[in-house]
């Protein structure tokens, strides 16, 4: 809704929460959606803290061993690659992720992941 530096100061604010009271299962979505926030920014500052998200998120969700969470990661960051023309780097920051579900296909994150991945391959 372009209110950026108010998702900003949302996130900001549950990634503290997560952290003081220890709750931190939901973090690795909380660092993808300031990865998110960044992308929409669209400055080359912004593009690096991005991809410096991504990487905590994925850390974060492979820490706690949740693969969905590492895969909507995986599919922002993969589609920001694909923005910059690295088409590569997209497919290799998504399909390892992808290739490791054995179910659960009919969901809307491994369909988007499906779809992105098809993309690429054009």
């Amino acid at each position: 809704m372009g209110e950026i530096s108010d998702g900003h100061r949302t996130v900001d604010q549950a990634l503290l929460r997560a952290e003081h009271h220890g709750e931190r299962w939901y973090s690795a979505e909380f660092l993808r959606i300031k990865g998110e926030l960044l992308r929409a920014e669209h400055t080359p500052q912004s593009r690096l803290q991005t991809e410096e998200q991504s990487h905590r998120s994925l850390a974060c969700a492979r820490e706690q061993e949740a693969l969905s969470w590492e895969l909507r990661t995986s599919i922002s960051l993969s589609r920001m690659y694909q923005e910059q023309g690295q088409t590569h780097a997209a497919w290799d920051a998504l399909t390892p992720v992808y290739a490791r579900f054995k179910e659960g296909f009919n969901t809307a994150d491994l369909k988007a992941a499906k779809a992105l991945i098809n993309q690429l391959s054009e």
